[in-house]
């Protein structure tokens, strides 16, 4: 007879699992598909930003080759006017050098001049009783030819030494007026280059203020691609995340409706009047205590509660092991046993609240909700909100 009920049990309660999961699977293809949703959405701004960061890098560098131009411009300026102050430094020592000189012909010029003068003024005054006195004196004519000659002569180097005077005085003005119109032109060069160069180092100054602009503008940009990257990343493991769960609760959801079937086809539930009897003992105790210092430690009271209250509405729910224990140490169900804290707690006993929370949901049928699972707070599961956790019934 159990023989042929078991196939129907199975079948009755296998149809039941996949309705149910139906439902759960739509609900959770809906988080992944929000979430996918908003992972492609942000792909989509981090293409535009780094399409964005291509246009900046590209006009950064631009202006950095500007910049570079402009600096070798105005070092070529810089160099320029070194060289034409060389230039004017010593255009001003030959200036100083032919003034000299022509101070100094002035001077020539004007001994030269009063000399002939003086020669001149004896001559005149001397003139008629000296010629008289050489005529009937005793020289012969040819001492008399040479005197006149030589009076001659005298007045002729005057004459041509003045002229030279004058020449030398001619020339040497004639070249100061050239190295003064020289050094004007060559100061009307440096005072260009000297705008040139003020305006060149304005446009530096321009141009390095745009580039500090493109450096915060690519500053802001990789801040914000790095950001949407982690968003990116987070969303994604969020997703593997939902998936992995989901995996996990259809493999649960199965071995538990197989359990299930296997045991009331065996009777060992009572299918027909739906009673559940279980009788916790001293170590049960414990080892609520326990999983409820290791989930819940440093939350309120109420979140010490409600992990309780979590693991007693799965040992009355037959899709899950019907005691404390089994619960407990069901596969990938709570984290501290898999990572052996649960182990430690339980060997060294709780503390007195979780103790006392413990009697509460085991003995005293304190439940403070219908959940079946909870995890800690983030923005796919929504549930009641105690402390850190989000408890909910799925």
């Amino acid at each position: 007879m159990k023989q042929k009920i078991f196939p129907v049990i199975f079948t009755c309660i296998v149809a039941a699992f996949v309705a149910a999961n139906v439902k759960a699977e739509n609900s959770y293809q809906e988080n992944i598909n929000a979430e996918e949703s908003k992972v492609n959405e942000k792909e989509e701004k981090l293409n535009e930003i780094q399409s964005l960061l291509g246009g900046l890098n590209e006009s950064k560098s631009n202006l950095d080759e500007y910049l570079n131009g402009l600096k070798n411009s105005y070092n070529a300026i810089s160099e320029y006017m070194e060289n034409l102050n060389g230039e004017i430094l010593e255009k001003q020592k030959q200036i100083d050098d032919i003034n000299m000189e022509l101070e100094k012909a002035k001077i020539e010029r004007t001994e030269q001049y009063e000399a002939m003068k003086l020669r001149i003024k004896y001559m005149y005054e001397t003139g008629d009783s000296s010629f008289i006195e050489v005529i009937f004196s005793d020289a012969s004519l040819s001492e008399i030819l040479n005197k006149v000659e030589y009076t001659s002569e005298l007045l002729e180097y005057d004459r041509s030494k003045l002229l030279e005077y004058e020449q030398l005085l001619t020339y040497i003005e004639a070249a100061r007026l050239e190295l003064t119109a020289e050094m004007e032109n060559l100061n009307i060069l440096l005072k260009d280059q000297q705008e040139r160069q003020n305006e060149m180092s304005s446009m530096m100054s321009d141009a390095s203020a745009n580039i500090r602009d493109k450096e915060n503008e690519i500053d802001a940009a990789e801040e914000r691609a790095e950001q949407l990257a982690k968003e990116i990343q987070a969303g994604k493991d969020t997703i593997e995340e939902l998936k992995e769960e989901e995996s996990r609760r259809i493999a649960e959801s199965i071995r538990q409706s197989v359990e299930q079937a296997s045991r009331e086809a065996a009777g060992v539930s009572d299918a027909t009047t739906g009673s559940f009897t279980y009788n916790p003992d001293d170590e049960d105790l414990m080892r609520m205590a326990a999983i409820m210092y290791c989930e819940a430690r440093g939350e309120p009271y109420e979140g010490i509660l409600a992990v309780g209250t979590v693991v007693m509405n799965r040992v009355e729910d037959p899709r899950f092991p019907n005691t404390i224990e089994g619960v407990i140490m069901s596969p990938k169900q709570f984290s501290p046993v898999a990572s052996g804290l649960y182990a430690i707690a339980y060997a060294k006993g709780a503390n007195e609240t979780c103790i006392r929370a413990a009697n509460e949901v085991i003995y005293g049928g304190v439940r403070t909700g219908n959940w079946l699972y909870f995890r800690t707070v983030n923005n796919i599961i929504q549930g009641t909100v105690i402390g850190n956790h989000v408890f909910y019934y799925r």
